[in-house]
């Protein structure tokens, strides 16, 4: 085992780009019916579910975090910032979402006329299943174990449906829409990357990250 190594020197940090990239066919995204179902409102232009959201060939909502290489090394406390989710449209706003443990989660309710719940499903830590009225105050869910994949839902709108990765360490990214993600402030060294997938599961990748950037690419 690797033994203490210290704090990360800033000027020495790097980081990972990548993508991440689906081959094939994608699935086809369901539409969704939501206004006037419960209280939820009109939506302007079509709803899909976003259990698999591909564009031109690359995945997003893939959270991607090192999973080792980083032995050692001082990880930097967890700050007294809070990371949001909120529940717009009867929808889960965003759909992933990441943090790390000891961080506290605030989950609001701005549909102005629809009652939600916040039924978080967790394995490692706390689950709880509040009621959430209009305009009500905000839920909060601090875990305090890492895990990947806490399933958030609304049992009053069944289609509501959110993810949270809880990690141990700061060094994690969400693949946005085109399917690019960055994890920056990394000491050089050997890295194995996990990413993780709501409906297709694990890949992991090992990379080498010298003084400055190395680009990735992983691929279901």
């Amino acid at each position: 085992p690797q033994g203490p190594r210290g704090p990360i020197d800033p000027a020495q940090a790097g980081k990972i780009t990548g993508t991440v990239r689906f081959d094939g066919e994608p699935p086809k995204r369901r539409e969704l019916s939501i206004g006037g179902t419960g209280g939820c409102p009109e939506h302007p232009a079509p709803v899909f579910e976003e259990s698999a959201v591909v564009h031109d060939g690359r995945l997003a909502n893939v959270f991607v975090w090192i999973k080792d290489g980083l032995e050692g090394w001082e990880v930097p406390a967890v700050g007294s910032s809070r990371r949001t989710m909120d529940q717009k449209g009867c929808l889960y706003v965003p759909h992933v979402l990441g943090m790390r443990a000891g961080e506290t989660l605030s989950v609001s309710n701005s549909d102005e006329r629809t009652t939600h719940n916040v039924n978080v499903r967790s394995r490692n830590s706390e689950s709880v299943n509040p009621v959430q009225p209009p305009g009500g105050q905000p839920i909060e869910w601090k875990p305090g174990k890492r895990e990947l994949g806490v399933s958030f839902e609304c049992n009053l709108h069944p289609w509501m449906r959110a993810w949270v990765c809880v990690g141990d360490h700061p060094w994690f990214a969400i693949s946005a829409e085109d399917g690019s993600f960055e994890i920056a402030g990394l000491p050089p060294g050997d890295y194995e990357l996990e990413a993780w997938h709501e409906k297709f599961g694990k890949k992991t990748l090992n990379v080498r990250l010298g003084c400055c950037v190395v680009v990735a690419e992983m691929i279901w």
